[in-house]
């Protein structure tokens, strides 16, 4: 869960310092450039995303083994980790959005967003786990369900250009 957590934070780290330029651009009343530093931020992410996705999925074997981890636990660990890696994408989007969000005003769409993950999450993983009787990778893949179907209404704003800040094409 550590690696996972680290996944979210860099994603939550670009939101967070993008946020604060984004901020001064429309402040100052530069639009154009404040849509253009969000797109370029979002491209990012979901490009960091893609790439530590990617060093996770490779790389979960041995970071589970440098722990120490072996037998069954580091096989349960290994197919959890690895499950958070292929959805690393949007997740991370997920928790970046965040930030954008209450630029745009939507603070109680995102709050009750927010919400909704975690209520999915739980619901899904009790259906999993609980009902359907699949593995610890399941755990990891209601998560990452709850938060894909949370990402695509946070985005929509942005996409439709409801919101304050829309996506561009950058320069």
């Amino acid at each position: 869960m550590p690696f996972v957590v680290i996944n979210f934070a860099v994603s939550d780290l670009i939101g967070v310092g993008s946020s604060v330029v984004i901020s001064l651009l429309l402040g100052r009343g530069e639009r154009r450039q404040a849509n253009n530093a969000f797109s370029c931020s979002v491209l990012l992410i979901v490009g960091l995303g893609i790439a530590l996705g990617a060093a996770l999925f490779a790389t979960a074997p041995t970071i589970m083994s440098l722990m120490g981890t072996t037998g069954e636990l580091a096989e349960l660990a290994v197919s959890y980790l690895r499950v958070y890696a292929l959805w690393s994408p949007p997740t991370t989007l997920f928790y970046a959005m965040d930030n954008y969000m209450r630029i745009s005003g939507y603070l109680k769409a995102n709050m009750a967003l927010c919400v909704l993950m975690s209520a999915l999450a739980l619901v899904f993983e009790a259906l999993f786990l609980g009902v359907l009787g699949w593995g610890i990778w399941a755990a990891g893949l209601a998560c990452s369900l709850a938060i894909l179907f949370c990402l695509v209404p946070e985005l929509v704003p942005f996409v439709m250009r409801r919101a304050t800040l829309a996506f561009c094409r950058p320069p």
